[in-house]
């Protein structure tokens, strides 16, 4: 048998050269190209599609992954400042519970802070004069307690009782 490459052979060359005995056939298995099938490149295209949606779905959730980690450590830089800031300053504002305390006979008022009381003595946040809305507010609730009985004005004018 002459030497012919594999695909110049023919079937009756290849059924001759089986049949000589100083001939032996053996099988095995080799990587080779192979040309593809129109069945082929078609399923191959069709999974070359999807591949491509998916990938551009996947690159739509980073983006949206990315900007949702952007915002995320943005707040916590934020709160991080809000912290320092406290720290560094040592205090906040805060909503506190107070009362003004009206003092007619020395015409001022001071306002203190109810959340800080030290055996019984308040903590004291500012004093200013009594304004005309203090003094007006003072004498309505003087004529409409002339109205009421003496029980019910002391009640009202003695303020909270003693803790």
């Amino acid at each position: 048998m002459t030497k012919k490459k594999a695909d110049k052979l023919n079937a009756d060359e290849i059924v001759d050269a089986i049949q000589d005995p100083q001939i032996q056939v053996r099988k095995c298995v080799e990587y080779l190209p192979c040309r593809f099938t129109q069945e082929e490149i078609i399923e191959m295209s069709q999974e070359q599609a999807r591949t491509y949606q998916d990938l551009i779905e996947l690159e739509d959730r980073k983006k949206q992954i990315m900007a949702d980690l952007t915002a995320d450590i943005k707040k916590k830089e934020a709160t991080m400042g809000a912290l320092s800031r406290k720290i560094n300053s040592g205090y906040e504002h805060r909503n506190v519970a107070c009362e003004w305390i009206l003092n007619f006979r020395d015409n001022k008022k001071t306002l203190v802070r109810l959340d800080m009381q030290i055996e019984e003595l308040a903590f004291i946040v500012r004093e200013m004069p009594l304004s005309d809305t203090d003094r007006q507010a003072s004498l309505e609730l003087a004529e409409k307690g002339k109205d009421e009985p003496a029980e019910s004005r002391t009640e009202e004018t003695a303020g909270p009782a003693p803790a």
